[in-house]
């Protein structure tokens, strides 16, 4: 409805007043503004020409319009020609966002900046999408959605895959895992869900030794090929072998032109090859046996007379042999002997050493200890033949034991043993019933030989009374008198010991350490070793100097006679706990111990070698625990 104005427009202040017909001002001071006749927009607002005003007319009054603020609802003409609705409220139930409203486009929500809004829910700057690790809520980039971050860990669920990395678009990939074991008798390939399967095969292979040919995987090893690599230097005065790792080398051969003849002068030269002088009648000669000796040539060129060789040593501990290649040899026996000390008794050729045992008759010992003690916290048998395992005790760094599990010279042939004795060995150590100490007799610094000596102890009643830990503390103990030889001597005694560079050594050949089987269970049985020795390392206090801690291995060899004693004498019960009866246990540790150690010298091994791994802690010897 449009109305004409057919009187000046009057304003006052900031309100016009548009009248019908008959028009007039009603309140003073209002101005004629004159102008021409308009039409009431729609609102109220700024009459606009040619449209139409819903609420111009007083009938309008209620009437549904649009008053054009996006921040209201409910509009309606006014009783004064306008259109208004009641303001909005805007919420979004979040406590994340501000909510406010613009007029044109009505209610806003706007995350907070520690924030984002992501399906219709809070979610806290920084945290990660729980099904995708590669997604994080960064609100500076993107507020509203979740945003890729290539810096998060992630794992792409594939086991063929490795170094999985976030991707740009949120995903988590990897690049193939490489699948290759290092061993050319076998095939491998990734599988989903397994990872990397190996499958042996059959093929030529290279088993590292240049002295074989002819190499085949089996079972997925290389084994060396029946063939073996011929070596010949042309020089008829030398012996040629193919040695491993090395291949053809030759060297001197003193029997290369031995025709047999002891009366015989046999010489070779690299290009003529081997001559043969004849020796005179009266010269000396050698029939090649060692057990005789003062032969000689006679006219017909025989090597005849000799005396036999005496290998009396006048050792009334050894048992004295001659063998014809090897000469005279001298076994230890086990024979009753003297060992020059009233107090003993049973006194019995252990080691080369006369030994026994000592009795109530015996005088009650007194020694000096040293400050620079260790308390054992671990003592067990090595697990195989390798370096912390156990030690070269041939001295032969090309051999090894056992030998499906041993490497770089290292002997440990015993380790099959570890199985059934290092159980109660270790129980011992832990809840003390056996208890050694190490002592440094005579320890002055690195660079000077000292003894070393290890003692049976327990624990002093001062640190029993206090609760001291002998596994992790320094304890006081007290040496058993048992501990000592009827003379007074410390029963186990390494001498010529040294610390060099952190590094400890001691004993070798003619040490003997003899310890009572009883601990692992065996009753009246000593576990005898060989040859001891101890190589390790020691730990230094603050000033560079205190020894405070020692770790090594305790090794040498074991008569095999001894093995089956200890086993012999071991209760019943001990094996039943594995499945098996005694018997059985000997049968297998028989087939598994390797006799890898020849302790008499004739050329057949006799004994296994042993490793016994140990460690100690600081401590403290307070003096014997036996006085009266």
């Amino acid at each position: 409805m449009q109305i004409e104005d057919l009187n000046p427009r009057r304003s006052c202040g900031d309100f016009v007043f548009w009248l019908p017909a008959v028009a007039f001002a009603v309140l003073a001071g209002c101005s004629d503004a004159g102008g021409s006749a308009h039409p009431v927009a729609d609102g109220g607002g700024t009459p606009d020409s040619g449209a139409k005003a819903p609420c111009a007319s007083a009938s309008a009054k209620g009437k549904a319009c649009d008053d054009g603020d996006a921040c209201t609802s409910g509009d309606a003409c006014t009783d004064v020609g306008t259109c208004a609705g009641a303001a909005i409220a805007c919420s979004d139930g979040l406590d994340c966002t501000t909510d406010a409203c613009e007029p044109k486009s009505g209610c806003t929500f706007t995350a907070i900046a520690t924030s984002c809004v992501i399906d219709g829910a809070c979610v806290v700057s920084g945290a990660v999408h729980k099904d995708k690790p590669c997604l994080v809520c960064a609100p500076k980039q993107n507020a509203k959605t979740w945003t890729a971050d290539l810096t998060q860990t992630c794992d792409d669920g594939d086991s063929c895959t490795t170094g999985d990395l976030c991707q740009k678009d949120g995903n988590c990939k990897g690049s193939a895992a490489p699948c290759d074991d290092g061993n050319p008798c076998t095939a491998d390939q990734c599988q989903p869900g397994k990872g990397c399967v190996t499958t042996d095969i059959t093929a030529a292979c290279d088993d590292g030794d240049v002295c074989t040919e002819g190499d085949q995987c089996l079972a997925g090893k290389c084994k060396a090929g029946l063939q073996h690599k011929k070596c010949d230097d042309g020089d008829a005065c030398t012996a040629d072998a193919c040695v491993t790792k090395q291949g053809c080398a030759s060297k001197p051969d003193p029997k290369a032109c031995d025709d047999g003849n002891a009366c015989t002068a046999d010489s070779c030269e690299s290009k003529k090859g081997c001559s043969h002088a004849d020796m005179k009648p009266g010269d000396a000669c050698d029939v090649g046996d060692k057990c005789f000796a003062g032969e000689t040539c006679d006219a017909a060129l025989k090597c005849n007379g000799g005396k036999a060789v005496d290998c009396d040593d006048k050792n009334g501990f050894t048992t004295d042999v001659c063998l014809a290649d090897k000469g005279c040899l001298h076994k230890f026996n086990e024979m009753p002997c003297n060992d020059g000390i009233n107090c003993s008794v049973n006194d019995t050729c252990t080691g080369g050493t006369c030994i026994g045992i000592k009795t109530s008759l015996c005088p009650l010992c007194e020694k000096f200890f040293s400050e620079t003690v260790g308390k054992l916290i671990v003592f067990q048998i090595g697990k195989n033949g390798t370096l912390g395992e156990g030690i070269d005790v041939d001295g032969d760094p090309a051999t090894c034991a056992p030998a499906d599990s041993c490497g770089d010279g290292i002997d440990n042939a015993a380790s099959a043993l570890a199985f059934f004795i290092n159980k109660p060995l270790i129980a011992a150590v832990e809840n003390g019933s056996f208890s050694f100490v190490a002592e440094f007799e005579g320890y002055q610094g690195e660079g000077q030989e000292f003894t070393l000596n290890l003692y049976q102890v327990s624990m002093g009643v001062g640190s029993k009374t206090s609760g001291c830990n002998g596994q992790n503390e320094v304890c006081e103990w007290e040496v058993f008198q048992a501990a000592m030889t009827p003379d007074c001597k410390p029963k186990f005694s390494f001498p010529k010991a040294i610390v060099t560079g952190g590094k400890v050594k001691a004993g070798g050949a003619g040490t003997l350490f003899a310890m009572d089987a009883s601990i692992m269970g065996a009753s009246n049985a000593t576990l005898y070793v060989m040859g001891a020795s101890i190589t390790g390392s020691v730990k230094f206090g603050p000033d560079g100097k205190t020894i405070q801690g020692v770790a090594g291995v305790l090794g040498g060899a074991v008569p095999q006679q001894t093995v089956v004693d200890i086993i012999n004498s071991m209760d019943s019960a001990l094996f039943a706990q594995f499945g098996m009866t005694k018997a059985a246990a000997l049968t297998l540790i028989q087939d598994l111990l390797e006799i890898d150690i020849d302790t008499d010298g004739d050329g057949k091994a006799d004994a296994s070698s042993i490793g016994l791994r140990f460690s100690a802690i600081g401590a403290k010897i307070i003096g014997f625990q036996d006085k009266s």
